[in-house]
């Protein structure tokens, strides 16, 4: 960090006057630009005899050293150097538990992060997926720099609008309806179900890179189409359900390219009706979205017939409403995603395993706080996230 001239700290000093508000410590940092704001100038006023000698830093000043270089070297960057020529994503998160067992010192990842960026030079940078093949075809320098050009296709080149899609207020009374409904029942009675994917080569999408060292990482498929897995999973208030994942085989024997309605009852038949029937609760309630894989009487029919006779209610949200009150959708999905991908790259010996462990590792706090985001809790107004409260007066009506 660039230091301060002592001129300015003189001067800024000079100014300072105590019990005047325009001239405190913290409106001067603030008029000034201070980094550090009024701790700054406080530290600087405390050396201060009046005089701007009295301002050069002297020795032994300022932050000490938590980490000496050599362990800077063995546990910061040998690490991210390693990972870099073994072509694996690699975060500071990663190395702290190491780091601290070597050095015993409790070190936080800021403080890792600090000296990872500025005294070693390493960088946050987005992951680039090539396979093996392509590693050994093309030539490490090459995979270090930037294509040689890039093409920017633009449709309409002359076009000025926005496509913006408008809430009505119908919409916005239609979901408080059912969060009002949700609210006043146990929320362990209430359950979501919903459909989503990983394709094979899923990994973290970003990596710290060592100066000199490429950010590629090797997965089985680096395609936009690579072989999908589909999964139909359901949550209530405090648990999430085992989980159904479709392989790409499953669903050419389905005759399916995605989750068809035959796959959720299916779903429902072999899987869900019997975990749901073990919570003994009564009554009931499943919300799905409107998908075209969703026939709520047909899967009422299914729980029925396999047992669950306390699934009384299966409710469609309303259309584009998914996102605003399922915690499926907002945003549970998003975490579990990104916690498959720490594991990857995925490939098809551990994809389906990683993906139901993970699943399956989804705490009671966690869907407690996704079910708050949904306004679902008690205390929150069923208005709260409506885009346009002073059109839709919802509260006058």
């Amino acid at each position: 960090m660039v230091s301060c001239p002592l001129s300015l700290k003189h001067k800024i000093l000079l100014e300072s006057c105590a019990g005047d508000r325009r001239h405190s410590f913290s409106s001067l940092a603030s008029r000034y630009g201070i980094r550090g704001g009024e701790r700054t100038i406080q530290r600087w006023h405390t050396q201060w005899d009046g005089t701007p000698i009295s301002l050069e830093r002297r020795r032994g000043q300022g932050r000490k050293a938590i980490l000496t270089p050599k362990q800077v070297q063995q546990n910061i960057t040998k690490p991210i150097r390693r990972a870099n020529q073994d072509h694996v994503a690699i975060h500071y998160t990663d190395l702290v538990d190491t780091l601290r067992k070597e050095t015993h010192q409790n070190v936080s990842v800021r403080t890792v992060q600090r000296y990872g960026k500025k005294n070693e030079g390493v960088r946050h940078s987005a992951t680039k997926k090539r396979t093996e093949q392509e590693c050994k075809n093309i030539s490490p320098y090459f995979l270090t720099i930037a294509p040689f050009s890039t093409c920017t296709y633009n449709i309409f080149p002359n076009a000025r609008f926005f496509l913006v899609f408008s809430v009505s207020a119908k919409a916005c009374l239609d979901i408080a309806r059912i969060r009002r409904v949700i609210i006043s029942q146990s929320k362990s009675r209430i359950l979501f179900l919903d459909e989503t994917h990983l394709r094979i080569g899923a990994a973290r999408r970003t990596t710290l890179v060592a100066p000199g060292e490429s950010q590629v990482i090797v997965v089985d498929d680096t395609a936009t189409y690579a072989p999908r897995y589909d999964m139909i999973a359901c949550v209530s208030g405090d648990r999430v359900f085992p989980p159904m994942i479709f392989s790409p085989e499953d669903k050419e024997e389905w005759g399916q390219s995605g989750v068809s309605k035959e796959m959720v009852l299916y779903y429902i038949e072999h899987l869900l009706a019997q975990a749901v029937g073990s919570l003994d609760l009564f009554p009931l309630s499943l919300i799905v979205d409107k998908s075209t894989s969703h026939h709520p009487q047909e899967m009422l029919q299914v729980f029925h017939d396999n047992g669950c006779q306390d699934m009384q209610t299966i409710w469609l949200m309303p259309t584009h409403s998914a996102k605003r009150m399922s915690p499926l959708d907002n945003t549970l999905v998003h975490p579990w995603k990104e916690a498959v991908r720490k594991r990857g790259p995925m490939t098809k010996k551990n994809i389906v395993q990683v993906m139901a462990d993970e699943w399956n590792k989804i705490s009671a706090n966690t869907l407690r706080t996704h079910y708050r985001h949904c306004g679902l809790l008690h205390g929150i107004d069923p208005y709260f996230d409506c885009p346009n409260p002073s059109a839709h007066q919802h509260h006058n009506a």
